[in-house]
């Protein structure tokens, strides 16, 4: 036991002198997976609950740039679906979109990068997940929602967006 363990010592400390990672194996920037370094999750800016007047004023530059004075590299940004897709209408999104768009601009500019998930704003998203587990008419409504997200997104630079 004591063999494996010393075995499994010093391997560990070849790949960090050398410099190996598993990231880096793969093919994905150094550079790129810091940026997933220090994050935190920015829970419901955007919930089922939030008032969609208040959507374009929650969110302030001082915010952002708060966060990243406190250390942070990233902010993971959920959101309820019914911001970020229209069932009635997949391939065009609601108009409060923008106010999501707003909110990720505001976190770059900060510093920061952004994980995007449209998905996980609140946990009251069981039928938008069920739907999307078991009725692939709701899916192939839900992969027109990601396209017309993904176009409102084409502007920005990938560099610092994760989705």
């Amino acid at each position: 036991m004591k063999r494996t363990a010393w075995a499994a010592c010093i391997a560990i400390a070849l790949f960090c002198a050398l410099g190996v990672s598993p990231a880096s194996a793969d093919g994905v920037p150094a550079a790129r997976i810091a940026l997933l370094s220090r994050g935190i999750n920015i829970s419901e800016w955007f919930g089922a609950w939030s008032e969609q007047r208040l959507l374009g004023t929650w969110h302030t530059a001082d915010d952002a740039a708060l966060i990243r004075r406190l250390g942070f590299t990233f902010v993971r940004l959920p959101a309820s679906p019914q911001w970020l897709f229209n069932p009635a209408d997949p391939a065009h999104p609601p108009a409060a979109i923008r106010y999501y768009e707003h909110a990720v601009r505001l976190f770059l500019d900060a510093g920061l990068a952004v994980i995007v998930d449209p998905i996980h704003g609140t946990s009251s998203n069981d039928a938008f997940e069920d739907s999307l587990a078991r009725d692939p008419g709701f899916r192939r409504g839900v992969d027109a929602g990601w396209e017309a997200l993904a176009r409102g997104f084409a502007a920005i630079s990938a560099d610092r967006v994760f989705f």
